[in-house]
């Protein structure tokens, strides 16, 4: 059995040097990352933002920005809605929204 890690602690994948090198340099600057992109949902409203979106409004590069998305949804501050947009690419991309406490 393994311990459950802290939602905010950035997660190595696996016994890979360089993951763990890189959840080690990510640390210290994850949390201004999480309230940068947490403001971005909660600026977007109900229309919400797909990561290809989000990476637009913060500047944050998507291998950075999903992993901190990942962690807002486990904590429950954002939360997957049902709707889909096309990415640039005319791929459906996930619409996530700021919580507003009773889901979407």
């Amino acid at each position: 059995m393994t311990t459950p890690r802290h939602p905010f602690h950035p997660p190595a994948v696996g016994t890979s040097a360089t993951s763990r090198a890189a959840a080690s340099a990510i640390g210290p600057t994850a949390r201004s990352l999480r309230e940068k992109l947490l403001a971005a949902y909660i600026d977007a409203g109900p229309a919400g933002l797909t990561d290809t979106e989000a990476e637009a409004r913060t500047g944050i590069v998507g291998n950075t920005l999903r992993p901190r998305r990942g962690e807002l949804a486990r904590t429950g501050l954002i939360v997957r809605t049902n709707r889909t947009r096309k990415t640039p690419a005319g791929r459906k991309a996930a619409v996530w929204t700021a919580s507003t406490g009773g889901g979407v």
